[in-house]
């Protein structure tokens, strides 16, 4: 799976909306790397679900940190618990708990600490990977099951949970990660004061391919209110 490349490439889906200074401070926040990091949200065992499937998703490649390196595990545990709506809560960890069971079972590990990285992989080509038609058809049973449910996805199909718990899992881990200041301001292609504005121009040619980052201008996919 080529993960870098959603780092340039992946959009964020499902109603974006522009980021709060809340949620900026919420990212400063998560700015130094924590050596010893105990989650505030997750079980312990969660909290090293969450470590690893990020780093699964966004490794260390190259220059490029890995998603631990630059935090993206505490934010997405500080997020979930202070962003995300209460009553979204007992769903989302319940989720969680549910891609961790099927995990050790793909694994055949009794604990989450013994869980390899192959097994993460095979997990994540399992019910996430998918073309893009595949995807569409996809988020449309899931926005159908909500609309018949209340908006609720308690006794959804398995593989059209774990796709949409996953896939929205990524559009955040990427999301803070390029927002980290870390990446966008020594990895991505950064101005702090940007310039002249040009027109239709060769990425690879002006910024060796890599995205801009531009503080201030993000948007972020806030975690559907249906877990």
């Amino acid at each position: 799976m080529e993960r870098r490349k959603a780092i340039k490439n992946i959009g964020l889906s499902f109603g974006a909306m522009a980021a709060a200074p809340s949620m900026l401070s919420l990212l400063q926040s998560c700015q130094i790397r924590e050596t010893q990091w105990t989650p505030v949200f997750f079980t312990e065992d969660q909290g090293k679900f969450v470590k690893k499937l990020a780093n699964t998703l966004l490794p260390t490649s190259g220059n490029l940190p890995s998603a631990t390196e630059v935090n993206v595990h505490v934010f997405i545990d500080k997020f979930s618990q202070e962003v995300m709506s209460v009553d979204v809560k007992p769903a989302f960890r319940e989720v969680v708990d549910k891609v961790i069971t099927e995990l050790l079972t793909i694994s055949g590990e009794e604990t989450i600490s013994e869980v390899d990285s192959a097994s993460y992989e095979k997990l994540l080509n399992t019910y996430l990977v998918q073309s893009k038609t595949a995807h569409e058809e996809i988020m449309r049973k899931v926005e159908e099951y909500m609309a018949q449910n209340d908006s609720k996805l308690t006794g959804m199909d398995k593989k059209l949970s774990f796709y949409d718990f996953l896939n929205n899992f990524r559009d955040m881990a990427i999301w803070a990660y390029q927002t980290n200041e870390v990446v966008g301001e020594t990895i991505m292609a950064y101005k702090p004061v940007p310039g002249e504005q040009r027109g239709c121009v060769d990425l690879q040619e002006t910024t060796g391919g890599m995205a801009w980052s531009l503080p201030g201008k993000t948007k972020f996919h806030v975690y559907r209110s249906s877990f």
